[in-house]
């Protein structure tokens, strides 16, 4: 879309140079288009450069509350439980 607007606006200076009596209007319109289109672009990746900044934030925040939880470091806990649910197979 972008593109058609700066196109649509060379063209009208284009026309504008080969014949000078010519309103610069078409020329202003085409132009002002674009600098919409570009701010809307520009607004866009701001805010989904936010966005990705709290997700990643949010992730970390996330995985340390993981990483922080109680971890059993006594594994013969574990043992006698899984000996009871499958059975001994030594």
């Amino acid at each position: 879309m972008m593109g058609i607007h700066v196109q649509k606006s060379v063209n009208a200076a284009e026309q504008l140079i080969q014949a000078p009596d010519n309103s610069y209007e078409e020329l202003l319109e085409q132009y002002a288009k674009m600098m919409k289109m570009q701010t809307l672009f520009a607004i866009s990746s701001i805010v989904a450069a936010i966005l990705s900044f709290i997700a990643i934030i949010l992730m970390l925040i996330l995985g340390g509350l993981a990483f922080l939880q109680e971890i059993p470091s006594d594994i013969q806990h574990y043992e006698g439980e899984y000996e009871e649910e499958l059975g001994d197979f030594y």
